[in-house]
């Protein structure tokens, strides 16, 4: 299986090689686990630091934005050119972030909100459910 999202064929393209993707592998594909695994370590580490509140806070805010910048500069670069590129650049990082941000909540205080946490990861899925363009030829 791909790392990358698989467009739905069509006409003389469809076929039984390559299947296209349902909604919960498009899902799972938009969602930059590798990114996320080390996010979540990092999280995990300065949280265990027992610094101030001020300092957790814009460590999380920076690392999130970092890590997102990453996430755009490998799909950039790695992902197939068209429809394939378009969907993880805009998705993939929004998908980290509905990820990235509750995982942040015990340094971001009181800026954590949890309904808009909620609200985030119903957003991206919403996307992934209805943006499922298909392969023209």
């Amino acid at each position: 299986m791909s790392r990358f999202v698989s467009l739905r064929r069509t006409g003389l393209a469809a076929g039984p090689a390559e299947p296209p993707d349902t909604f919960s592998r498009r899902l799972a594909k938009y969602v930059p686990g590798d990114f996320l695994i080390l996010y979540t370590t990092a999280i995990a580490a300065f949280v265990s630091f027992n610094l101030s509140p001020h300092v957790g806070f814009w460590f999380a805010i920076g690392s999130m934005l970092f890590v997102s910048i990453l996430v755009e500069i490998y799909f950039f670069r790695n992902a197939p050119s068209g429809q394939v590129k378009t969907m993880h650049l805009v998705l993939s990082p929004l998908a980290f972030l509905g990820l990235a941000y509750p995982i942040a909540a015990p340094l971001l205080g009181s800026w954590f909100i949890g309904c808009v946490a909620v609200a985030w990861q119903f957003v991206v899925a919403g996307i992934a459910l209805v943006w499922d363009p298909e392969e023209k030829l």
